[in-house]
């Protein structure tokens, strides 16, 4: 299938000119060669990297999103009322989560946060390893993890463990991103044009799912024209 500019637009990357290359590579090289399956990994990976703009995780959070998102972790607790000896998050005035000590700690710092976050979990060491930074999403599809790229840089054959920046490069970016969806087998979702299925095996949930199928409508109709 012939990708062309005009799709790239569609799924609201930014510079398409400088991406058409490298996706239409990966695309090949990873069989996503039908409308439904280009419009679909258009739409996701826009989304992923905000139009390719973002090719590393941002994780400069304020203490308030931490305890949003990791209660368990970053939250002041309280004991539970509806479940004997557990706690849950102790709410402000507003009902958000109190930040605790740790979520203050880390306020505004995203290589403490990603250490913090993602040590001793995806192949990572300890946070004094320092692993957890080095090895956060990067990439159009925002892979994360050492042992993500680990296997993804075997398959590739180039080293992202000691060279995770690598996955900044355009040709590294789609075709990390582009083995990821075959890895994963999501042409399955694809050709069903099962976006929100695609999603939970991409994002872990639905983060963002209104956009993504957005993104997917206005792609496809290129796509076929």
């Amino acid at each position: 299938m012939n990708i062309t500019i005009e799709m790239l637009t569609a799924a609201k990357i930014k510079h398409p000119e400088k991406w058409l290359d490298p996706i239409r590579l990966a695309c090949e090289e990873f069989s996503i060669d039908t409308p439904q399956r280009v419009a679909a990994f258009l739409a996701q990976t826009s989304h992923e990297s905000a139009g390719y703009t973002m090719l590393e995780e941002n994780l400069n959070y304020s203490d308030v999103t931490m305890a949003a998102v990791w209660p368990a972790r970053f939250a002041v607790q309280e004991p539970d009322p509806k479940r004997a000896g557990k706690t849950r998050a102790k709410k402000d005035e507003k009902g958000k989560n109190i930040p605790n000590a740790f979520a203050k700690a880390l306020h505004r710092k995203p290589e403490a946060i990603a250490n913090a976050v993602y040590s001793n979990r995806m192949g990572n060491g300890t946070i004094e390893s320092g692993e957890g930074w080095k090895h956060r999403g990067m990439g159009v599809k925002q892979l994360t993890g050492k042992d993500n790229h680990k296997r993804c840089g075997d398959a590739l054959g180039v080293d992202f463990v000691t060279n995770p920046e690598k996955l900044l490069e355009p040709e590294y970016a789609v075709r990390s991103a582009a083995w990821f969806w075959k890895t994963n087998n999501l042409s399955r979702f694809a050709d069903k044009e099962d976006i929100e299925g695609m999603t939970v095996v991409i994002n872990g949930g639905k983060i963002g799912l209104a956009q993504r199928e957005d993104l997917y409508e206005a792609c496809i109709d290129v796509c076929k024209a």
